[in-house]
């Protein structure tokens, strides 16, 4: 089951990268308000070009970043089936935010958490046939020692 935490991981890492990318990338591609004028704020003090992380500072990227990356690392450090279908379920309310915020820096959430979302249906189904395995091969191990215990939850 050590692929299944590897793949959680390895989820965890593709939102950080898409954080960083994200925090790089123009706040025009975010923001509705480029699309009629070339600035950006209530002063229009930026540019829409400007990148994320310097017109809405550090705060919103992290928060990305935490909201990106924290279900895939719980679902690794618990290693449960639950926990899994728990992660994939918060992606899946991530991209509803994201598109519920559509007109924001919060649709950033949409570009990542549907990928995610996939990804982490896929690693809860691999969780689940992985725990199914295991527990046929206790009850295979008991049968073939002649006696009964019951799978771990």
């Amino acid at each position: 089951m050590t692929f299944v935490r590897f793949a959680w991981l390895g989820l965890a890492a593709l939102a950080l990268l898409f954080t960083v990318w994200a925090a790089a990338s123009p706040i025009g591609m975010v923001d509705l308000g480029c699309a009629t004028v070339n600035t950006y704020g209530p002063e229009f003090r930026h540019v829409c070009q400007d990148s994320i992380a310097s017109v809405l500072g550090a705060r919103p990227v992290i928060e990305l970043g935490l909201a990106l990356t924290v279900p895939s690392v719980a679902a690794a450090a618990v290693m449960r089936t639950w926990m899994s279908w728990c992660a994939a379920t918060a992606y899946v309310v991530l991209t509803g935010i994201g598109i519920a915020h559509w007109s924001d820096y919060r649709l950033l959430l949409t570009f990542a958490g549907l990928p995610a979302t996939l990804f982490a249906l896929v690693i809860a189904f691999a969780h689940l046939g992985a725990r199914a395995r295991l527990d046929r091969e206790v009850e295979l191990a008991s049968l073939a020692a002649g006696t009964e215990t019951s799978p771990t939850p």
